[in-house]
């Protein structure tokens, strides 16, 4: 099924599926599957069902759990996408794919100490890993700046623009620098 969907044949994808899920509506590696086809189609309440379904089976399933907490953030659930954000990353609290997913969910919740964390643990994974950390700075300079810490936003502004950006982030990125040098004054940006 997942193969189907992945050749744009969804609807085919769909009843192989659900066919599967009749044979077998106990088996969590079919339910987390279908969490993931559905997940894939942005059928987000089936989505959050199977992955409910496939968690009371394998309460550990990192997967199940990481397609809950997705599927609640894309139905505006959050106070529950935080609670199974914080469980995700009790069981990895390494995994870039989680915490870019806790990051997300923190910003929705308007927790802007938990995203920049979140972001900051991502930060220093991907510099380990030699990865691009433009997007990871963008991120954290807007988080710094919601935040009201002036400073720190735009330190994380002109990180991202040392590294690639595409043009519309790198002309949001020199419009938010201005836009707070211009609230700042000139002293406390120039102490930055």
């Amino acid at each position: 099924a997942l193969v189907l969907n992945a050749m744009s044949r969804q609807a085919e994808a769909r009843q192989m599926m659900q066919k599967s899920l009749e044979v077998f509506p106990e088996d969590s590696t079919v339910l987390l599957n279908s969490a993931m086809l559905a997940a894939s189609q942005k059928r987000w309440p089936q989505t959050q069902k199977n992955a409910e379904s496939a968690l009371k089976l394998t309460p550990d399933s990192v997967q199940a759990r990481y397609l809950l907490a997705l599927a609640l953030l894309e139905t505006n659930s959050i106070s529950q996408a935080a609670t199974e954000s914080t469980r995700l990353t009790r069981q990895r609290p390494l995994d870039p794919q989680i915490l870019k997913l806790q990051a997300r969910i923190s910003k929705a919740n308007n927790d802007f100490t938990a995203e920049i964390d979140a972001l900051e643990r991502l930060l220093v994974l991907e510099k380990k890993a030699n990865q691009a950390t433009s997007p990871i700075h963008l991120y954290l300079g807007q988080a710094w700046a919601r935040k009201g810490f002036a400073a720190q936003a735009l330190s994380n502004y002109e990180s991202a623009l040392q590294g690639p950006l595409t043009p519309l982030q790198k002309s949001e990125v020199q419009a938010a620098i201005q836009n707070i040098r211009q609230k700042s004054g000139p002293t406390e940006a120039a102490g930055h």
